[in-house]
């Protein structure tokens, strides 16, 4: 009896020990502190998220339904579209294709996850591949590519960029949480998306709750190592733009919106980073080259980032909702994808060419009553250098290219379906078309 009673003390004991160490540890922040804090709060984040009615799926059901059925080009008007090949990723496999203009495959690209990282640094339990796309592409002429990995039901889905040679095999990974988008400058510096969880509170909002995702322009090398990382956040705060926009930073400005995800830590979504060129900036004053125009999904907000300065130099919201694929025009205006913008019933997306100096569209396309489209989600623009507009629909599986004038003059339709259920499509990521003189790698050998 009197051993129990010593043994049940001395457990009493330990117990309380453990309890004076984890409060000495949380008080004073020290020892294992920030590893085991950032790592509760990212699993705060990730129960919130994947205990959230996202119901997230890379096969989707066309808006329209009048899109059913439909797969490869359906239109091709030879006299008005931009000749060349299109490169897409669909939303059903960790590939690309290479199309031309009658939408035979004239190249592909491939590399799983599980491929490119067998056992990988910076995920401890990554989700199967059937979980994981290809966002982000960059395709150089010699037939290299670079494409971001994206997964569903984890925290945080950015999973790293590969890049590849035309016979897809592996030149460099980064492993970091990089996300939706990619960009190259002139001297082959890499601008990517990343992020992570974060208990600080953002300077001149504590109104933000956190955990919460800090959100990153990062800057690789042409041979991918991190060169630097810049906060978003910490960018507006430097910016005189800061308190105009701080307001918007809030967990429930969005909730009109069905994709926002604020309440689980995601309160900005960048969603594009795209680096201006020379040639942009020549044609825009308010912007410089190497500059980075930046594209903010839960606030409808387009920003201008100085990697140099580490500030926001220029941001405008109003025009737009929930939008993506913020690009600059050969004519120094930016064109996007406006997801949520018309706000119509029924529902439909809208492409937008936007003149940031008097701060105006200048064209529009809704798509018609026969051809109509909408995206809630992702989706991209290309402004061609006919002043057609190259558009990736998401959530149509489809791929356009339309006129100033609003005529459709190419379109294809992917023809992956979910198996079981030939309803149901597979998304359309990244749509670029390429002249025919600027892949090298395809008239090798010739």
């Amino acid at each position: 009896m009197v051993d129990k009673i010593i043994n049940t003390l001395a457990f009493l004991a330990l117990l309380f020990l453990i309890f004076l160490g984890g409060f000495a540890v949380s008080f004073f922040k020290a020892g294992p502190y920030e590893m085991m804090h950032t790592g509760f709060s990212a699993m705060k984040i990730a129960y919130k998220i994947q205990h959230a009615n996202l119901n997230e799926s890379f096969f989707v059901w066309p808006e329209p339904n009048n899109y059913i059925g439909q797969s490869g080009v359906t239109v091709y008007d030879t006299d008005k579209a931009y000749d060349g090949y299109t490169l897409y990723s669909p939303s059903s496999e960790q590939a690309a294709y290479l199309l031309d203009m009658n939408g035979e495959v004239v190249h592909s690209w491939a590399m799983p996850f599980s491929k490119a990282w067998k056992i990988p640094p910076h995920i401890d339990s990554p989700v199967k591949d059937n979980k994981i796309i290809w966002r982000g592409l960059h395709l150089f002429p010699n037939g290299d590519l670079l494409a971001v990995y994206n997964a569903v039901e984890t925290t945080p889905y950015g999973y790293g960029v590969v890049k590849i040679d035309k016979d897809s095999n592996i030149i460099w990974r980064y492993p970091g949480f990089a996300h939706h988008d990619i960009s190259v400058g002139e001297d082959g510096r890499v601008y990517i998306l990343t992020n992570k969880v974060t208990e600080d509170v953002v300077a001149g909002a504590p109104h933000l709750n956190p955990p919460l995702f800090d959100e990153y322009v990062s800057i690789l090398s042409p041979d991918g190592q991190l060169e630097k990382s810049i906060s978003i956040y910490d960018a507006f705060a430097n910016s005189e733009y800061f308190s105009e926009v701080v307001e918007y930073f809030t967990q429930t400005q969005r909730a009109d919106i069905s994709t926002s995800n604020a309440e689980y830590g995601d309160i900005i979504h960048p969603n594009t980073v795209t680096y201006i060129g020379a040639e942009e900036a020549e044609k825009q004053p308010l912007f410089q080259q190497g500059q980075i125009l930046i594209s903010l999904r839960e606030h409808d907000i387009l920003a201008v980032l100085d990697p140099q300065t580490e500030t926001i130099i220029w941001a405008a919201r109003g025009f737009w909702r929930a939008q993506h694929s913020a690009r600059m025009t050969k004519d120094g205006n930016i064109v996007l994808f406006d997801n949520d913008g018309p706000q119509t019933t029924p529902r439909k997306s809208r492409v937008l060419e936007y003149d940031p100096v008097f701060d105006r569209i200048v064209w529009s396309y809704e798509g018609t009553a026969e051809r109509p489209f909408y995206s809630s989600v992702r989706a991209a623009v290309q402004s061609l250098p006919n002043s057609n507009v190259l558009v990736t629909s998401y959530e149509n599986g489809r791929l356009f290219e339309v006129t100033q004038k609003g005529e459709i003059v190419w379109e294809f339709f992917t023809s992956d379906t979910l198996e079981g259920d030939p309803m149901r499509i597979a998304g359309v990521h990244s749509g670029f078309r390429f002249s025919k003189d600027e892949l090298l790698f395809l008239n090798e050998g010739e």
